[in-house]
């Protein structure tokens, strides 16, 4: 396994932080598939991807990747963090297809405490209306 020379995380938080559908978009293969901890099935498609991501990142206090290695097609992302003023962290593993773009993604997140609360605050955020706040929602 070797590790990426590059700050932790730093291209899936270009990713993800983009604002523009078409450039997060341009990330993925034609049918991405998104499977976490924190939900009760897989999730498919770069627009429900991108809804799963623009909900959660809201939800955390604070999240910082701390060590990116990658093996093959595979980029293992470790990352530490908190929400509602208590510590999570996790790890997410990025599949890539033999043209580099993500084929699916898995999310996993600690303690068993923290999983359950952030389970349940995601379902109410993924169920209810989107807020207009005037934000990007991936600022």
């Amino acid at each position: 396994m070797s590790q990426h020379s590059a700050k932790p995380g730093q291209d899936w938080l270009a990713t993800v932080a983009s604002g523009d559908m078409a450039a997060f978009a341009a990330a993925f293969s034609a049918e991405p598939q998104l499977s976490a901890s924190v939900l009760p099935e897989s999730i498919f498609g770069v627009a429900h991807i991108r809804a799963f991501f623009e909900a959660s990142r809201a939800m955390y206090g604070q999240i910082a990747f701390t060590r990116e290695s990658r093996t093959g097609n595979q980029c293992f992302l470790e990352w530490e963090g908190s929400f509602r003023g208590l510590p999570v962290e996790g790890v997410t593993v990025l599949d890539h297809d033999a043209a580099n773009l993500i084929e699916r993604v898995r999310l996993f997140h600690l303690p068993s405490m923290q999983v359950a609360a952030f389970a349940d605050e995601l379902a109410q955020r993924l169920t209810s209306p989107p807020e207009t706040t005037g934000q990007s929602p991936c600022a």
